[in-house]
């Protein structure tokens, strides 16, 4: 057996399960490497004698690795994303997308958002948003206006359309939230609360941007628009 049969034949045992993108990377830590030299029969034996081992290691050296278990980052977002999931089989019942919402609960908790700090704090590109803007014009719930002091900005104000689905909005958020806190007492749902803000504050601290809640983290002396009159101090992540 020439030395390009044995090593097609060791490649096909090696390879068959493992992903075509990787073989050629495979090939070269496995076979071009030092691992059997240029002694065939030993190349042999490594492929038919100690396939799952070698199957199992080169996998274990591409396998990214991270302490989830200790990710208070990873803890909060699958959290966020669980409730935001469920927010939205609500909100579809009326019609509205979770990005609408998030529109309507940026206004709730400061009323006077541009296009351009709304699109920051939501974190998306402004042409997204003007197009979930567009479509919440085209349906009566917003009305854009240029600012007085520049005409380059827009603000965005709700009409009493918005203000009456935002209040079918709410009676949603309050049963996603009652569910979402079930066993909780009221201690823990404070405390909770609390951890969170004070995540706020050190990543402020720290030097991080847009990392504050507009509508949790307002100055004492600062009052909410009554807009948020049955509202559920809605962060756009948060219900």
């Amino acid at each position: 057996m020439s030395a390009s049969e044995v090593i097609g034949s060791a490649s096909t045992r090696l390879f068959g399960v493992l992903k075509l993108e990787n073989r050629r990377a495979a090939k070269a830590h496995w076979i071009d490497g030092p691992h059997c030299g240029d002694e065939r029969p030993a190349l042999l034996f490594l492929c038919e004698s100690a396939y799952d081992e070698v199957r199992r290691n080169f996998r274990g050296a591409l396998m990214l690795e991270y302490d989830f278990e200790n990710s208070i980052g990873y803890a909060i977002c699958t959290t966020s994303h669980a409730m935001r999931r469920a927010l939205q089989s609500k909100l579809s019942q009326v019609g509205m997308t979770l990005r609408q919402w998030e529109v309507l609960a940026c206004l709730a908790c400061e009323e006077s958002f541009s296009q351009a700090e709304m699109a920051d704090y939501l974190g998306i590109e402004p042409p997204t948003l003007a197009g979930v803007l567009r479509r919440m014009e085209r349906d009566g719930w917003l009305e854009r206006t240029a600012c007085s002091d520049d005409r380059r900005r827009n603000r965005i104000t709700p009409t009493p359309q918005a203000e009456a689905v935002w209040k079918r909005c709410t009676e949603m958020c309050h049963e996603i939230r009652q569910q979402a806190t079930t066993g909780l007492s009221d201690a823990q749902i404070d405390a909770f609360k609390s951890t969170c803000q004070q995540i706020r504050l050190n990543l402020a601290a720290a030097g991080h941007s847009g990392v504050m809640a507009p509508c949790l983290d307002l100055p004492a002396n600062r009052e909410r628009p009554e807009f948020t009159a049955d509202a559920t101090e809605p962060e756009p992540a948060l219900i």
